[in-house]
């Protein structure tokens, strides 16, 4: 395994801040994709290593920006930034966008509006919890068929 970690610093849409990158390569292998992978402020940089340098020993090209905005307009900003700055870099590669934990609400706004710029996106959350009675759940499930 020769996977690399760079990191790479971008202006971000607040104008006051950086947002700093980190990168995992194989640059012994050929690259498939990029995976984007957006995490919030409150998800240390390193939770993500392993999961990064595993999909980077498959081929993939992983981005993990640190985006520590506090305002949701910023976040989807800098992703959509940063989903540029991949593409212009990458252009034959499709890229693809991973949410994790917070993350996942401001994904979701990012992909009302740039849906068109992945190639595709998993949002990773534990839903809210509320009180579900267990009456009625199973009429819901799509039937075999």
């Amino acid at each position: 395994m020769a996977v690399t970690c760079k990191t790479r610093k971008y202006l971000s849409a607040d104008k006051k801040s950086t947002v700093e990158t980190i990168i995992y390569t194989d640059e012994s292998k050929d690259a498939l994709a990029v995976m984007q992978m957006s995490v919030c402020s409150d998800v240390p940089a390193g939770t993500l290593r392993e999961a990064a340098e595993f999909l980077a020993t498959d081929g993939y090209i992983v981005c993990i920006p640190l985006i520590r905005a506090s305002d949701e307009t910023v976040f989807v900003d800098d992703t959509h930034k940063l989903t540029n700055v991949i593409k212009n870099e990458f252009p034959d590669l499709p890229v693809f966008i991973f949410a994790y934990k917070n993350a996942v609400n401001a994904v979701k706004t990012y992909l009302k509006y740039f849906a068109a710029d992945v190639k595709g996106a998993a949002l990773v959350s534990a839903p809210a919890f509320t009180s579900v009675s267990s009456q009625g759940w199973a009429e819901n499930l799509p039937k075999e068929t």
